[in-house]
């Protein structure tokens, strides 16, 4: 099973929206019991449920999601989780900081597999959820295809590629989805 855990600043709006969308996109790729998500908060806002606008944004996408509670990223959380994933320079360095270093380079941008070439702004400073939310998705999406050939080296050769075309056909679906409801 391959651990992801996302890391935002407060872990109310990137990281679990992430978490949840990761979740989903891995679920419809039936990939769901070989990835673990969860998210985290490099200055979280412990305790705190994920932003009523953030919830209202996943609604509106049809991602399912829980009542949660923010959490504080620590220390003993890099031998948890084979990839750590910020979503800004900012969050990197303060994940290295927590950590003391990242010697196993778990720890990376969200945009590693980019599909963007700009940081996943944070929508509690711009209003702008539906942006985050696209980029998000995007990245998620990039990461699943990533991660998809190491899932399935036990299969037939041409079940690996299938995976990212059936992401492909869903990233249409949702983009229809999406001009459809602005």
């Amino acid at each position: 099973m391959v651990k992801i855990l996302f890391v935002c600043t407060g872990n109310t709006c990137r990281s679990p929206m992430a978490e949840y969308i990761m979740k989903d996109l891995a679920e419809k790729a039936g990939l769901g019991g070989e990835i673990a998500v969860a998210s985290a908060g490099c200055r979280a806002t412990v305790g705190k449920d994920m932003t009523g606008s953030a919830k209202t944004v996943l609604e509106k996408h049809k991602i399912p999601f829980e009542e949660r509670r923010a959490a504080q990223f620590a220390a003993a959380d890099y031998a948890l989780y084979d990839y750590i994933i910020g979503f800004d320079q900012s969050n990197i360095d303060d994940i290295i900081e927590i950590v003391g270093g990242d010697a196993d380079g778990k720890v990376q941008l969200i945009t590693k597999h980019a599909t963007i070439t700009r940081i996943v702004n944070d929508p509690f400073a711009t209003g702008d959820y539906d942006k985050t939310f696209a980029d998000i998705r995007r990245e998620c999406r990039a990461w699943l295809k990533f991660l998809c050939p190491e899932k399935r080296k036990n299969e037939p050769k041409n079940t690996s590629k299938m995976i990212p075309l059936l992401l492909d056909a869903l990233a249409e679906t949702d983009e229809r989805h999406i001009k459809n409801t602005e």
